[in-house]
């Protein structure tokens, strides 16, 4: 696995963290949360290229790989951006282009590379924590071959701007994901703000009519999409989470250099400069680890693993980078006002996403257990 960026990759960085700070600096970010409204970026996304990163080139994308995923999710975790990145190109064009078919490909991934598509995924329900398969929403079939769709998701991030939802449902043999828009007749979408700033929504389905057209994959057979689409959905929250954590550690480094106390910055104090150390340490341990999800894996075993490994990791290393920050920040740390606190949250919101570390950790040594 090589874990050095490449010049393509260097200069994507580069590039992406400009856009980010000169668009979506923090002052801006609070008023667009304050509006609850999306940044003006999405449409710098497309022009860059980066809402088809992974898609193929027939369909307008670049063929680009998860590890260059990795560098643009990065650098949006360090700017605190808030719109749908990983719910539309991560998740809603990485299920169609896995699962859909030739005419949904050919529908809907050029529109999401142009930037006039955004998807949010709606598979979270109350009662079922991290298992994709414990859900009440159903599709029961009619008799012209469609589906009816009722029932309740939560959590569903992105949802109210979102032009179409990738929803799981209960059919007869088993589980089924449907591509339903936003707008259905029967589809409602209660909007709120989440910790971290993002937007998050309770979508109800009031007896959805949907076609045979509209399920993404065969019928019966959504789980194993889904599960590879959470997988991708927690690389993304790691890689996220690692662009936040650097943030936070130069922003606190920077406080103990220019914060004086007792005529003196408090840098300088050694108890100081040791829990400083334990947050860069642990900042270096989430590096190491996070690239090897983006390895391509010969089966879904080994995949599973590295997954749940990293966002073990990162877990952990986020709260010694976010706990640590908030203290050596003293009060002004938990302010609204300062960027301090928008990180921590940023790391707390992605520490239960996609299945928290508890569930990683168990995951990981269930699949350790299976190869003894």
């Amino acid at each position: 696995m090589e874990f050095e960026l490449t010049d393509t990759q260097e200069m994507l960085r580069s590039n992406v963290r400009r856009l980010v700070s000169e668009r979506h600096g923090f002052e801006q970010r609070k008023a667009f949360i304050a509006k609850a409204q999306w940044s003006p970026l999405w449409s710098d996304f497309a022009q860059m290229g980066l809402l088809g990163a992974e898609i193929d080139e027939a369909h307008g994308g670049s063929a680009g790989s998860l590890r260059d995923l990795g560098v643009v999710l990065e650098e949006l975790g360090r700017g605190l951006v808030v719109d749908p990145f990983i719910e539309t190109v991560v998740l809603g064009a990485g299920l169609v282009s896995r699962a859909g078919s030739a005419r949904q490909r050919d529908n809907l991934l050029p529109r999401v590379v142009a930037g006039q598509l955004k998807f949010a995924l709606a598979y979270v329900e109350r009662d079922s924590r991290y298992s994709l398969e414990r859900i009440e929403t159903s599709a029961s079939e009619t008799s012209g071959g469609g589906y009816v769709i009722v029932g309740r998701k939560c959590a569903v991030l992105g949802a109210a701007d979102a032009d179409l939802l990738i929803v799981s449902a209960r059919t007869g043999k088993g589980l089924s994901l449907f591509v339903v828009p936003r707008t259905a007749p029967g589809v409602a979408v209660h909007d709120g703000v989440a910790i971290d700033g993002k937007r998050s929504a309770e979508v109800s389905f009031h007896s959805v009519r949907v076609t045979a057209a509209d399920v993404l994959g065969a019928p019966h057979e959504g789980l194993q999409h889904l599960e590879w689409a959470i997988d991708r959905g927690a690389i993304a929250v790691c890689y996220d989470s690692l662009g936040a954590m650097t943030a936070l550690n130069a922003l606190t480094g920077e406080y103990l250099r220019t914060r004086q106390q007792f005529g003196r910055p408090i840098g300088s104090f050694q108890a100081l400069q040791h829990r400083f150390a334990d947050m860069n340490i642990a900042e270096q341990l989430a590096r190491s680890i996070v690239p090897l999800t983006a390895a391509d894996y010969a089966d879904t075993a080994t995949r599973c693993q590295a997954v749940s490994a990293a966002k073990v990791q990162v877990g952990a290393s986020a709260q010694i980078v976010g706990r640590g920050a908030i203290q050596l920040h003293g009060g002004i740390g938990v302010t609204l006002e300062y960027a301090a606190g928008h990180y921590f949250r940023r790391l707390a919101a992605a520490e239960m996403m996609y299945g928290d570390s508890s569930f990683h950790l168990e995951r990981y040594a269930r699949l350790s257990w299976a190869e003894c």
